[in-house]
């Protein structure tokens, strides 16, 4: 073989043995404590969910849901965070989709109420966010991300 020719077999065998490596480990995390500790299991009852959203109103899991249930999203902040801001607009673009099978759409943010009311008039939100007061909400749900401590800007944040 040409001196390339074992180049490109070397860089295809290494990409291939860290993608197994990557992929068995994804497996052998999934079901350990780590993944077990990032919130509420699927079916279990919601922790706690009672806030008030951008316009003031207290919103909670029954007012909030539809007949075939809800879509609720923890966001890290619509102020300071990109992937966030961005997340919430792509769900109020969807929002006519989620309407028509009939599931709610809710958020919520550690970010202030000002905070919260200006990105609704900004984007022109259709769905309630709402504002987790002392992180009352990552708490109980068990998303805090344990990354930020208190004093920290972040500090609130779910995973």
């Amino acid at each position: 073989m040409h001196l390339n020719q074992l180049s490109w077999l070397r860089k295809v065998c290494r990409t291939f043995i860290i993608t197994a490596v990557a992929g068995l480990a994804q497996f052998a995390f999934a079901d350990s404590e780590y993944a077990a500790a990032w919130g509420p299991s699927i079916g279990t009852t919601v922790p706690l969910l009672s806030a008030l959203d951008q316009d003031g109103k207290q919103q909670n899991l029954a007012s909030l849901s539809s007949t075939n249930g809800l879509l609720f999203v923890f966001n890290r902040s619509v102020d300071w965070w990109p992937f966030c801001i961005r997340q919430f607009v792509k769900l109020n673009d969807l929002k006519d989709q989620f309407d028509a099978l009939d599931v709610g759409i809710a958020g919520m943010t550690y970010d202030k109420p000002e905070i919260i009311q200006a990105f609704d008039k900004k984007w022109d939100i259709n769905f309630p966010v709402l504002k987790d007061v002392e992180r009352e909400h990552v708490e109980a749900w068990g998303i805090r991300n344990q990354e930020y401590g208190p004093g920290t800007f972040a500090y609130g944040v779910p995973y």
